[in-house]
């Protein structure tokens, strides 16, 4: 049965089941649990009749089971409820319900949002088509971005790995009736991927899909900060040592994420790889809990701890990257802010001794003023941020050949939360 068709039927089935739960249940049952059983179906109905033609959504036996067991009230009373599985066999039921907030009531524009009980409400499985042709494209609200993203067919591929990428970040299905366009959109077609977004000029197609992710990535973090005037962004790697984090501020194969690699798998928390918001009033730099990313083909590693880190944490890869899928708490979560301890320029070199040196903050202000991509404040108010930022902060020069020469280096300079723990611990013993 074509899934409209499906969708209509079970509104029909649905709908004699809140009239007859209506006028037998009411006079019978305890009004608390027929309002929540009645109220259950009526979401139902509601989400069938405001979802496009390529979504439906179906009740799970487990919500029934588990959740809301008083439905079997309604059961009872409208045996004709078990026909919600039997219209729809073709449709697969997706994971169990899960508990996502307290809410004071149901929003008809928020789909996510399940049967109720006790003032809490249960995410509904959707079931989203997967066909990249005369397909209707599905909306997303990511977080508190001021728009959505859209997604027309490669669901599939996509949105695993989105959520894979996106740790501690909330990707909800929306049904959104506003007439605005999607801030990102992501279509695959005969083409590959295809990205647009507010940020490009053009559209761009990817044969790979984590290469369409991956660039999909740098429009979210655009979209993240356009209405946080506060945040400005460094196109930086930030790692956090002993008192607060340590910034890399370099350009592109500088060896920042390998370095951040080699940092995390010594036990040092990452903020980021590649792009730390930097808030103007708090002065502190902010955590947007993404795996580091390396670039394929990976440079020739002799360290083989390393090495090992590497092949016991691969993540998604494709012709042209490798995201590392470090440790949870390895990864500062999302909207974590820490102080700056210091701000240090990446020098590889196989012909130098390795070394940290005080570097020229003059030369540190412009390599941070040209890694800033946020044009949100005034250009003034970023130059003082900066310039104030540089100013009071530790700056230096690394030198090196290899990422453990670099962490060697660097740990001895700032220190580890794990050697202020050890350091505290050995003060309290004595």
């Amino acid at each position: 049965m074509p899934v409209v068709e499906a969708a209509v039927a079970v509104q029909v089935v649905v709908m004699a089941a809140v009239m007859a739960a209506a006028q037998e249940v009411v006079m019978e049952g305890p009004p608390a649990v027929v309002t929540v059983a009645v109220t259950t179906v009526l979401q139902v109905v509601v989400m069938m009749e405001a979802l496009p033609t390529s979504e439906t959504v179906v009740l799970e036996p487990q919500i029934r089971e588990q959740v809301v067991p008083e439905l079997e009230i309604l059961e009872q009373v409208v045996p004709e409820l078990e026909i919600l599985e039997q219209v729809v066999p073709e449709l697969e039921i997706l994971e169990p319900a899960v508990l996502i907030r307290q809410v004071q009531g149901f929003s008809q524009n928020s789909c996510q949002r399940g049967p109720t009980r006790d003032g809490w409400a249960y995410s509904l499985p959707m079931q989203i088509e997967d066909s990249a042709v005369n397909s209707t494209p599905s909306l997303f609200q990511i977080n508190d971005l001021p728009g959505t993203i859209s997604i027309r067919g490669g669901h599939k591929q996509l949105l695993p790995l989105m959520k894979k990428l996106l740790r501690n970040w909330h990707i909800d299905p929306t049904l959104s009736t506003i007439d605005k366009a999607p801030l990102i959109s992501l279509e695959e077609n005969s083409k590959g991927f295809i990205r647009r977004s507010n940020w490009l000029s053009g559209e761009k197609i990817y044969k790979h899909p984590v290469n369409a992710v991956c660039d999909f990535i740098v429009d979210l973090i655009h979209a993240y900060l356009s209405d946080k005037p506060d945040l400005l962004c460094l196109h930086c790697a930030g790692v956090e040592f002993a008192g607060g984090l340590v910034l890399f501020p370099n350009t592109y194969q500088a060896g920042k994420s390998t370095l951040v690699v080699k940092l995390a798998a010594l036990g040092l928390r990452l903020f980021s790889d590649d792009v730390i918001p930097y808030s103007i009033s708090k002065r502190e730099g902010m955590a947007l809990s993404i795996p580091p990313r390396l670039r394929i083909p990976l440079p020739n590693i002799e360290d083989n701890d390393m090495s090992n880190y590497i092949g016991t944490h691969k993540g998604p890869k494709s012709d042209r990257f490798l995201y590392c899928d470090v440790e949870e708490e390895m990864l500062a979560p999302l909207g974590e802010f820490a102080p700056i301890a210091g701000i240090t320029i990446l020098e590889r070199s196989d012909e130098q001794a390795p070394r940290i040196q005080e570097a020229d903050k003059g030369e540190v202000l412009r390599n941070v003023i040209l890694r800033n991509f946020s044009r949100r404040s005034p250009a003034l108010n970023i130059l003082d941020t900066l310039y104030d930022l540089v100013g009071q902060t530790p700056c230096y020069t690394l030198t090196y050949s290899t990422p453990d020469q670099a962490a060697e280096l660097l740990i001895t300079k700032f220190g580890t939360k794990m050697d202020q723990a050890t350091a505290r611990e050995a003060q309290e013993k004595s």
